[in-house]
């Protein structure tokens, strides 16, 4: 193991001792007239061989935590503790394995247009399929006006699976199923208002209540405005094109659409003026056209089931219990 001088650190990478794969790297710089060292690792390589399956048991981080204890005293010579070790910076990560990752664009877009009302330096980024239809990677967002290293909290979703092939190749990835990763970056400020600054205070529990914190009230909030917006969008056009133009309207307004059930919520509407002789003959040809466009529109996504979909995701990425009710999602 040789060192390299590194933004004048010196740094250690590419560890090969057995009980310490999970290292990232080891770097020891000046710091403010005193020698600092710095350990970066991951808890999901101390029993894995990557990254792709997350340290889920208390017990997992504590055994982490006692091996870095380990280091710093080899390395220093002082007989410290987890409680006197600093955090300069942590990923706090879950995932949801999914059946296919295409089908969760409304429910990422959903939550991407939910935390852009209070976060709005965030985008969504696409790959194509061999038709050249968009498929959605991911999206992320980060504080105004800085920089991902320098930002002190950064939020996340993307396809692990999708990571480990770009990164790694393909050979690597084989075997892993598709899954959608939530990462929340906390540094600094951030780090200190939750009290997740010192080693010794990061415990899961804690974890959870910071996700919801930070991510689960504002999330949640936007959502609904989200959800009730792209009701009276649709309301609004449908009204103004007549039952005539039912399937054109839907056409324009796909972006509105998050799932059939709030579709059906807009054409029972009274204001739309729609017969009731007539109204199971439109929602059967929109339900339709739904239908073909899943298959042939510019990106990919699918327009049922995204309500479960996105219970399903919240709980396991923001630590969130929700239940829908009359098209908006409510804590349980």
């Amino acid at each position: 193991m040789s060192g390299t001088v590194e933004n004048n650190k010196l740094v250690f990478r590419d560890f090969k001792i057995d009980k310490y794969e999970f290292i990232n790297f080891v770097s020891i710089s000046e710091y403010r007239s005193n020698c600092r060292v710095c350990v970066a690792f991951s808890y999901s390589r101390y029993e894995n061989k990557d990254n792709y399956k997350l340290a889920e048991r208390q017990r997992t981080i504590d055994d982490v935590h006692s091996a870095v204890v380990r280091i710093f005293r080899s390395i220093t010579g002082l007989a410290l503790t987890a409680n006197e070790l600093e955090v300069l910076a942590l990923d706090i990560s879950n995932q949801l394995e999914v059946e296919n990752i295409r089908n969760y664009y409304n429910v990422l877009n959903l939550i991407y247009r939910a935390y852009k009302q209070i976060n709005p330096n965030g985008r969504l980024y696409f790959d194509t399929d061999k038709e050249q239809r968009l498929e959605l990677d991911g999206l992320d967002f980060r504080e105004a006006g800085k920089k991902r290293r320098e930002a002190n909290a950064y939020f996340k979703i993307y396809s692990k699976r999708k990571e480990i092939e770009d990164t790694k190749g393909a050979a690597k990835a084989r075997g892993k199923r598709q899954a959608l990763r939530g990462e929340l970056t906390l540094k600094g400020a951030m780090l200190k208002k939750y009290d997740l600054h010192i080693v010794g205070n990061i415990q899961k529990l804690a974890l959870e209540r910071v996700l919801k914190c930070v991510l689960g009230e504002i999330i949640l909030d936007g959502i609904n405005k989200e959800l009730e917006f792209n009701k009276s969008k649709l309301l609004s056009e449908y009204k103004s094109a007549g039952s005539k133009k039912l399937q054109e309207v839907t056409l324009m307004n796909l972006q509105y659409i998050f799932d059939i059930d709030i579709l059906d919520d807009v054409l029972t509407c009274e204001n739309l003026n729609i017969s009731r002789s007539t109204l199971g003959y439109h929602k059967k040809n929109i339900k339709e056209l739904l239908k073909v466009t899943e298959t042939k529109s510019e990106i990919k996504r699918v327009f049922s089931k995204n309500f479960e979909r996105l219970a399903k995701l919240l709980k396991k990425i923001v630590k969130v219990d929700v239940k829908v009710e009359k098209g908006a999602i409510k804590w349980q």
